[in-house]
């Protein structure tokens, strides 16, 4: 069944418009999360507690971490559902949003520790992998988002 109202049947412009518009706002998301979970990672609070370090003796401590990191996490699930309940409402969405991505970055600090750039570097290095030959009209064609999607993410998984 084709939605004649759905983007990719508007003409190639507003598909690549599209395209360009939601990958930026992907990048600039990724971007924002990278700087502060490496700023959270980097408080010396987490430094100084060595967070989910399994070579802890006190394996007490050890536990307050995993229930830490589980209860960001779970604020950042409950925040992921304000910002689909207030996805038409602006500007509720965008504070919702800002609430998420400073949940997520915490988590991300948490988990990941001082390797939060590492990792998020190569997930904006893989998003522009991605949006570089999707968002690019090719006279008549576009390429379509999930074979270079899923070729970058073999790619990101060998390096």
């Amino acid at each position: 069944a084709c939605f004649p109202r759905a983007v990719d049947q508007l003409g190639l412009d507003i598909l690549a418009g599209f395209r360009r518009k939601v990958f930026g706002l992907l990048l600039v998301q990724i971007a924002v999360i990278w700087g502060l979970a490496a700023a959270i990672a980097r408080t010396p609070f987490m430094l100084g507690r060595n967070m989910l370090d399994h070579s802890k003796e006190d394996k007490i401590e050890l536990f307050c971490d995993y229930c830490m990191a589980f209860a960001v996490l779970i604020l950042c699930v409950i925040s992921l559902a304000v910002v689909s309940h207030f996805r038409y409402r602006w500007p509720r969405c965008s504070i919702a949003l800002s609430i998420f991505t400073v949940n997520v970055s915490t988590f991300l600090g948490i988990v990941c520790g001082p390797n939060v750039l590492l990792g998020m570097g190569m997930a904006l290095g893989a998003m522009v992998l991605v949006a570089l030959p999707t968002c690019i009209r090719f006279k008549d064609r576009m390429i379509q988002v999930f074979p270079v999607g899923t070729f970058v993410a073999v790619l990101m998984l060998i390096v």
